[in-house]
């Protein structure tokens, strides 16, 4: 990740994740989460430490919201997310500091995922 550091990519997504969800999304966070990953596409699509990176910050923003819900799409990326971030940290180009972090965070949002609904409807909330 040459343009954006861990931490300058949350706050980043955090910001644009809280904004939309109130002003565009009536507070629906799976609707945010769905805005999050079209905005960064192009930074997902630099690469995959990028794709893991960004969809595991998303993934936890949609875990911590008290919506408690997620799309099956969202979903999907999200474990594919963690597993890579598990299971294939080393091939990152991350510093040792901040594949801890990225570590970490997936195993956090594994805990969480699997508690969230999983919904087939585009219109849930």
């Amino acid at each position: 990740m040459n343009e954006f550091t861990v931490d300058e990519l949350k706050e980043c997504l955090e910001n644009l994740f809280t904004k939309v969800k109130e002003r565009d999304y009536e507070g629906s966070a799976i609707k945010a989460a769905g805005r999050c990953f079209y905005e960064y596409e192009p930074v997902m699509n630099d690469g995959p430490t990028e794709k893991v990176v960004c969809s595991l910050i998303i993934g936890k923003l949609i875990a911590d919201s008290n919506n408690k819900s997620i799309y099956i799409g969202q979903y999907n990326i999200v474990k594919e997310a963690i597993n890579k971030a598990v299971n294939s940290y080393s091939e990152f180009e991350l510093s040792e500091e901040e594949k801890k972090e990225v570590i970490l965070l997936a195993q956090e949002i594994g805990q969480k995922i699997d508690g969230l609904t999983i919904e087939y409807d585009p219109n849930a909330k």
